[in-house]
């Protein structure tokens, strides 16, 4: 009979949702039968315990300190923090006490630089990963938009997704005369936050609404993939177009210049790091571009479509070698 694996996680963050599935279905192939539960979900801490468990959170000093109360040995013989985070937490000197003594894995380099910064055990990081299965046989462009060049972006419409920027540059694109080059943003209306508008921006208001598939397909019809991007934890979206085919354009700001580089990718250089407080207890690592340096990436990928097609291959193939979610996901496994 398999042990059970308990895997704690933020059921509401969308970027989640898939990396948990994964997470469960490496776990299975470990031997075990994970049991998916939502961070606001009771756990009788006697009745309820497991041997081993993992905590897939978003870095927040009240997360972290939940996190930490549920890694008593009343849960779980061995547990294991698996955190996000987009900048430096906003901990105090007792949250910061208690989490030296909490094992904890990050999702990226810069992840785990900051969380070291505040006091975390952090003993590795691994990064989020993709299922290759599910980037065969895709659609491709639809044959209505075979004459547009065109340039995606997934996301929400928060002010760190770097939307502002991203119009700003569209804008220099169009005025710079390339007139068929369109913008697809596939994002929400979202607590009033403005969308990118223009005369070369479409915007589809699906993010969080379909199917993970979908998403795939809308990646596959691009020519270009955009991170636009101040503040990263990791970039899911970055990764889930490069295992399509699809070069990315992104800074070098943080995470996205440990997944992104000019040999599969566009690096814009970023110009001025930020710290600022969006009022999710972080200090978030805003790095700051020029948007005429993402315009002027953007017509050098339009303008070369060989090049463009041989980074895409690249990116497809350095996603697919090492982020397939069984070489990532099962060593994490095995550090519980």
């Amino acid at each position: 009979m398999s042990e059970d694996l308990r895997i704690w996680t933020q059921a509401g963050i969308l970027s989640f949702q898939k990396q948990i599935e994964l997470i469960a279905r490496a776990s299975a192939l470990e031997g075990y039968n994970p049991k998916i539960v939502d961070i606001v979900q009771r756990i009788n801490p006697f009745h309820d315990r497991v041997n081993k468990q993992l905590v897939f959170i978003v870095g927040m000093p009240h997360i972290l300190l939940w996190a930490w109360k549920v890694a008593w040995k009343a849960y779980a013989d061995s547990s294991l923090v698996y955190a996000t985070v987009e900048g430096r937490p906003k901990v105090n000197k007792h949250i910061s006490n208690l989490i030296s003594s909490l094992r904890t894995v990050a999702v990226s380099r810069f992840a785990a630089e900051r969380l070291k910064e505040v006091g975390a055990y952090v003993i590795g990081w691994v990064p989020h990963a993709i299922d290759p299965l599910e980037f065969q046989d895709l659609p491709g462009k639809d044959p209505e938009k075979k004459d547009f060049f065109l340039v995606g972006f997934v996301g929400s419409p928060i002010p760190r997704k770097g939307l502002r920027l991203l119009n700003e540059a569209a804008k220099l694109v169009w005025e710079k005369g390339c007139k068929n080059v369109r913008f697809l943003i596939w994002s929400q209306h979202y607590g009033g936050l403005e969308l990118p508008s223009g005369p070369n921006i479409e915007i589809y208001d699906k993010f969080g609404r379909v199917g993970h598939k979908e998403v795939i397909n809308f990646y596959s019809g691009l020519d270009l993939y955009v991170q636009p991007s101040l503040a990263e934890g990791f970039g899911v979206p970055m990764l889930e177009a490069m295992a399509t085919g699809i070069p990315v354009v992104s800074s070098n700001g943080g995470p996205m210049g440990e997944l992104n580089n000019e040999d599969h990718g566009y690096i814009v250089k970023w110009k001025e790091l930020k710290y600022e407080d969006h009022g999710l207890q972080q200090d978030f690592y805003c790095y700051y571009y020029s948007p005429e340096d993402m315009a002027q990436r953007i017509i050098e990928a339009y303008e070369n479509p060989k090049e463009r097609i041989e980074k895409g291959q690249k990116a497809k193939e350095y996603a697919w070698k090492n982020y397939d979610f069984e070489k990532v996901y099962r060593p994490l496994i095995r550090m519980i």
